[in-house]
């Protein structure tokens, strides 16, 4: 393959995933962002923050139940791969969670 086809390519791959991010977010950017604060736009968004909201307080452990998963008796809850990577990121990436939140995981799991 010629370096004019390959730089081309990746041109176009570029430009198709602007593309797509701003078919994304510039739409509904208003609706999502306002003054008074984030309007999440599906029960999922809730879901996850109240994931990473539970993770972060009980650092490395999930909590176990989420008293609003299933109103009014609560359900069997879990937090995913990316609840712990948002976690991380918040934390300051590469790993830095487990220094940051692991030191009072243990006090908080019995809360």
């Amino acid at each position: 393959m010629r370096p004019t086809v390959k730089i081309s390519t990746a041109i176009a791959l570029a430009g198709a995933t602007c593309l797509a991010l701003w078919l994304h977010t510039y739409p509904a950017w208003n609706v999502v962002f306002t003054p008074n604060g984030i309007n999440f736009q599906e029960p999922d968004a809730w879901f996850h923050m109240r994931a990473i909201h539970n993770l972060v307080a009980r650092f490395p452990w999930p909590s176990g139940f989420d008293s609003y998963a299933f109103y009014p008796g609560g359900a069997k809850a879990a937090s995913d791969a990316w609840d712990y990577l948002a976690v991380d990121h918040m934390a300051g990436g590469l790993g830095r969670a487990v220094r940051r939140f692991g030191g009072r995981g243990a006090s908080m799991a019995s809360a």
